[in-house]
Parts: C-alpha cells; structure tokens; sequence
C-alpha cells in the first residue's frame, strides 16, 4: 500500500492544489514545503485552496492584518528537514509537496509513488499573479507593502530551470508519474 506520495513542480504550475485536493480525499496528511519554512501562510495558503476547491471567484483571503512581511522569514533547510521527519513519523499516509524532493535519505525512503508537474512558464505566472491577488489583495499591487517582493519572486520564477526539478526527481526510489499540462486556451 502506498504510503507516501510526493508532488514536485515548480511554482505555479499546481502542485498545492493537486496535494490539497488528494489530501481532502483520501486523508492523507498534507505537507506542503511551503509552510514548513513560512508557518504563518498555513491557514491562508489552505483558505485558498478552500475557496478555489469550491469555485468561489469572489471571495479573498486577505492577510492585511499580518504586522511582518509575508514570506520575508523563513525557516532553515536543516530545520525544515527535521520538522518533515517529525511529521512523516507521526503521519505515515502523507502527501508531500514542493518544488523539488532534495532531502535527505530519512525522508525519500518514505516516498512511495511521485507526481511531477510540468506547465508552461506563462500559464505557471497566471496562476500565480491570481493566488497572491486572492489572498492578499492590493498589497501585491504597485504601491503596496508587497509589491517588490512579489516581482522579485516572479523573476524568480522566470529564471528556475526545470533541471532543478529534474534532478531532484533522479533522487526519488520510486516510480515517477509526469503530469504535462499544456493548456490550449483557443479551444
């Protein structure tokens, strides 16, 4: 019986969603990389997913309230890595998902089937732009708190090199399923 999935893909390209999901539906503990190193985008990471899951188009998650910069601290790789051994023991049915599986042995051994996610830089921006804009509103915009560090993290994106994913996944001591969305939006 499977036990430990993973789900790698680089940003945007729906990893989170595809883990939440399969997670609501099977009951599988969901581990999301992104909340290990930034605890406190949690709640609001998984309010969205919510509300996309249920096809809301209106209603934000807004995180005004927050007194620091979202995503401005994070945790260390070191620390990360000893939180997701912690939980893999006391979960043994989980989903793990980020955009690589770079861990150490103690946690790739517990991976039993993988999905990696490919989609197209543009559709992966798109999804992206629609995320931030829903869970934190005019704070992404130009002139708001976030606004550099958003665009920043989109360079990021546009410069992150499937090769990265690619080789996180020669790692993996389990079948890999490759999920290639290309989206034809003119049908």
């Amino acid at each position: 019986m499977i036990q430990g999935i993973a789900i790698l893909g680089l940003n945007g390209c729906g990893k989170s969603t595809l883990a939440h999901a399969l997670s609501k539906q099977t009951g599988y503990y969901e581990m999301d990389v992104e909340d290990y190193y930034f605890p406190e985008q949690r709640d609001s990471r998984r309010q969205a997913l919510d509300i996309q899951e249920s096809g809301s188009r209106t209603k934000n998650v807004q995180m005004d309230s927050l007194v620091n910069l979202p995503y401005s601290v994070s945790r260390t790789k070191s620390d990360v890595e000893t939180l997701l051994n912690k939980d893999i023991e006391s979960h043994p049915y989980f989903i793990l998902s980020g955009v690589t599986m770079n861990w150490g042995e103690a946690i790739l051994s517990h991976i039993d089937i993988a999905f990696w996610i490919k989609a197209p830089l543009e559709e992966r921006l798109k999804r992206i732009q629609a995320r931030e804009k829903k869970r934190f509103g005019t704070r992404v915009l130009e002139g708001g708190d976030m606004f550099v560090q958003q665009r920043e993290f989109h360079k990021t994106v546009k410069m992150r090199n499937e090769k990265v994913v690619e080789d996180s996944v020669k790692k993996l001591h389990c079948p890999v399923i490759v999920l290639d969305i290309h989206i034809n939006r003119s049908k």
